[in-house]
């Protein structure tokens, strides 16, 4: 009894926190791309778009390992949860310290690899490799379902201002799609 009191006087609060869910995987994904934007905006795009379809893609089971915890009478699917947590998505080598994440996102003239994990290395390599700069251009990544391929056009800007339009409007504001196999 003595042993258990000298811990707890030790630990003010144990906050307990469940493994992360598909959509927060997809939003922890959505960042590392803004970041990865912002990195490179204006020297290789004006800023780097990626679609929907895509990270939902890249944020689901054939890149994410994730448990299925079910119900155990009726079997259905009570939640789904990251088996590494953001590992799969955040680079474990990777220092955030020398990196600006501020509200102003990152520094343009940043040269630290903010790229997270597999999935953002193969991206960028895929995205940085493949393409010319063009830093009046918008960067799309899209994922064809019925392809089953990525691919990666260089848009102009839309005349409102939404990424959304881009997106539906991809024929009369993006030039021809370069397409990819996404390995990691």
């Amino acid at each position: 009894a003595l042993h258990s009191l000298r811990t707890t006087q030790l630990v003010d609060a144990i906050i307990p926190f469940q493994p992360l869910d598909p959509t927060s995987m997809k939003e922890i994904l959505r960042h590392n791309v803004h970041r990865l934007s912002n990195q490179y905006s204006g020297k290789q795009w004006n800023y780097l778009l990626v679609s929907e379809a895509a990270l939902d893609y890249l944020s689901g089971t054939n890149y994410v390992e994730y448990w299925t915890i079910r119900d155990p009478d009726s079997r259905d699917v009570v939640m789904t949860l990251s088996k590494h947590g953001a590992h799969d998505l955040a680079d474990d080598d990777n220092d955030d310290s020398s990196i600006d994440d501020d509200d102003h996102g990152v520094d343009a003239d940043d040269n630290d690899d903010i790229s997270g994990g597999l999935i953002m290395k193969a991206l960028k390599t895929k995205v940085m490799g493949g393409l010319r700069e063009r830093p009046d251009r918008i960067a799309l990544i899209d994922f064809s379902t019925e392809a089953g391929q990525f691919m990666i056009r260089w848009c102009k800007s839309n005349d409102d201002g939404k990424e959304t339009s881009i997106l539906d409007d991809q024929e009369r504001l993006c030039d021809d799609a370069y397409w990819f196999d996404f390995d990691v």
